[in-house]
């Protein structure tokens, strides 16, 4: 089942961001070119030009350092959700889907996948995820790879880590900065 970001479900991951000038930003993430293989980029220095960027941004992330990041042509199946301290600004040229979770339901380092609910956010609507939601990357709906989703993430976000060595269970799900990732039980199409 795929459920909107409409459904009252949505409320247990996060909210539509209303109220916000994103007239700047939608229009600098309109014609940025598709990114590379990887489908992902963390920071962009257009989107942080953009006019209302800094408004946004200082907002959204209550006045912490943050990135203007995005992704795009990501694939359909997914094996693993990430999620991260502090929120996640999202908002896409068209519509796409996440498939998203609770941290509190990982269980040695795997979710079980019946628990993932699959979200499809229409295009130009901006959302907000809680810092303690797992999600995929995005996922275009229709076939439409041509489409962009912002990431907005806290600064440094899944960049390079240090190697660290793991104290507890979540430490050895840490893969990036501020990025830590949980094993579906199962892989997920996402399709709508």
């Amino acid at each position: 089942m795929v459920y909107s970001v409409y459904d009252p479900e949505f409320s247990d991951y996060g909210f539509i961001a209303e109220g916000y000038p994103l007239h700047g930003i939608r229009a600098a993430l309109g014609v940025l070119k598709l990114p590379d293989e990887n489908g992902y980029v963390p920071r962009e220095e257009t989107l942080h030009a953009a006019p209302d960027a800094e408004t946004c941004g200082d907002r959204i992330f209550a006045d912490m350092p943050y990135q203007w990041g995005y992704c795009g042509g990501m694939p359909a199946k997914v094996e693993a959700l990430r999620f991260h301290s502090g929120p996640q600004f999202s908002l896409g040229t068209g519509d796409f889907l996440l498939l998203l979770a609770k941290r509190q339901e990982i269980e040695n380092g795997v979710i079980d996948a019946s628990r993932a609910k699959i979200f499809r956010i229409p295009a130009e609507v901006p959302v907000v995820l809680y810092g303690d939601t797992l999600r995929s990357l995005p996922r275009s709906c229709g076939g439409d790879e041509s489409v962009r989703v912002l990431d907005a993430l806290m600064f440094a976000t899944n960049s390079h880590l240090n190697q660290l060595q793991p104290m507890g269970p979540q430490d050895a799900m840490l893969v990036a900065r501020n990025a830590w990732q949980a094993r579906l039980s199962e892989p997920v199409d996402l399709e709508d």
